[in-house]
């Protein structure tokens, strides 16, 4: 689903808005298992498990677990004032897929948007199709 259009000047200078609202989900289940898993993800019990002390949990999407950073009131936990405190290499998908828009600056509302690869319907169906598959 690469290449990824990540801006990290732009987020940088906006100072995270997407991060506040809406954390990245993770659209790929192949790139979190290489990444976080030694290239297997365990079982969807196993991996709600396993993911807090990464700062991830299982989101539920319409009754898809889908991995997403965990959030509070002042949005993502990796978000700091310098920006996210994770390497790029190793931020949830749609995080890097964002697509910046310079609108988001000058109107103070996030304008910015996600290829369609990697929009929550796509991502609920990645992980859906993933689960069918490794849940027998």
């Amino acid at each position: 689903m690469e290449p990824f259009s990540f801006d990290p000047q732009m987020c940088r200078t906006c100072g995270g808005r997407c991060c506040q609202g809406h954390p990245g989900l993770w659209v790929e289940p192949a790139r979190l298992a290489a990444l976080y898993f030694d290239g297997t993800l365990p079982s969807r019990e196993r991996l709600a498990e396993l993911l807090p002390p990464f700062g991830f949990f299982l989101k539920d999407l319409c009754g898809v677990a889908v991995p997403a950073p965990v959030a509070d009131e002042k949005g993502c936990t990796f978000l700091t004032a310098d920006g996210c405190r994770l390497p790029a290499s190793h931020r949830p998908c749609q995080c890097l897929a964002l697509t910046p828009s310079i609108d988001t600056l000058m109107e103070g509302e996030i304008c910015c948007s996600l290829p369609p690869p990697f929009r929550s319907g796509n991502v609920m169906e990645s992980w859906r199709h993933f689960w069918d598959e490794h849940s027998q």
